[in-house]
């Protein structure tokens, strides 16, 4: 509920920008026979994040082994947002995904490997008011034997955030 009420208070600020990164796969065959997978990434997006100096960011995310029907398995990546009140601060964002997650990627080729966009009300595919919660949350309750544990991450300031727009609505 938090990634939702999260997500919609972005929305209304137009602060909100959603994101979709996937993981190096050196580093997902090393993590896969460790078997941690989620705190891998998470230890390293934190460790990227505070030193690009965004450690305090508002952030969402859940992790995904399935492709967008649900019915077969995809390379493990992720699905999430991040508030910005800044479009710089999501640049920044994105280079902590980049050296985070995928630190062979080579920017000489284009590639679709990490992904942020802003989040409009316009019509854009998955990025409409209620949409991308829905579409990042879909397979949460598959299970996958690569991804044992959680896969839903919400930083703490997004959580206050939540709250406090949870409370704001229950007053009105």
């Amino acid at each position: 509920m938090k990634l939702f009420i999260g997500w919609d208070a972005g929305m209304e600020f137009e602060q909100a920008f959603a994101f979709t990164a996937h993981i190096d796969p050196e580093l997902l065959v090393k993590w896969e026979g460790e078997g941690a997978i989620q705190r891998n990434v998470e230890q390293r997006l934190r460790r990227a994040m505070r030193v690009n100096g965004i450690k305090d960011l508002p952030l969402g995310y859940v992790f995904e082994s399935r492709s967008a029907s649900g019915k077969s398995r995809s390379r493990i990546h992720l699905h999430g947002y991040v508030l910005c009140e800044d479009p710089l601060l999501a640049t920044r964002f994105k280079v902590a995904l980049e050296k985070a997650l995928y630190p062979s990627l080579k920017r000489s080729r284009r590639t679709r490997e990490i992904e942020v966009k802003r989040a409009n009300r316009e019509k854009v595919r998955f990025l409409r008011r209620g949409a991308w919660p829905f579409y990042i949350a879909k397979n949460t309750g598959s299970y996958d034997s690569r991804l044992p544990k959680r896969r839903v991450y919400i930083s703490e300031s997004l959580t206050d955030i939540a709250r406090l727009a949870w409370t704001v609505r229950r007053e009105e």
